[in-house]
């Protein structure tokens, strides 16, 4: 299960923030990174769309995450902890491998901050504790 960052996440903001708390956030982000300011775009672009998009979906967007995270919730619930893995480093790239219990293969996915993962075979969640 791959965890995406939100739009929140990008503008450095917590979940469901009031519109002028985006809006205020958004002016602080585009006076350090806008490219008239730095050398490059690459770090503005995703700050622009991130506030593009809450500015015009708000109210749809936060349903949607709202939706996400009590689904996200109820497999966390049911799923199996792990405390037999190993973690490695492939590219500068954080990865968690560990033994599915139910159908024995391994499970190597990309370490992600809520710690959740499945087994891409039989779909058993693990959450590595």
């Amino acid at each position: 299960m791959e965890v995406k960052k939100t739009h929140y996440d990008v503008l450095g903001l917590e979940p469901f923030s009031e519109a002028s708390a985006i809006r205020k956030k958004y002016r602080e982000l585009a006076l350090l990174h806008h490219p008239d300011k730095s050398q490059s775009s690459e770090e503005f672009l995703p700050i622009q769309d991130s506030y593009t998009y809450l500015r015009d979906h708000k109210e749809e967007y936060d349903r949607d995450l709202r939706n996400d995270m009590l689904a996200a919730y109820s497999v966390e619930q049911e799923a199996d902890e792990i405390d037999d893995y190993d973690i490695t480093v492939e590219d500068s790239i954080q990865f968690v491998t560990f033994e599915c219990t139910q159908c024995c293969s391994e499970i190597s996915k990309e370490t992600n901050p809520s710690s959740l993962y499945n087994c891409d075979i039989c779909s058993k969640f693990y959450i590595i504790k």
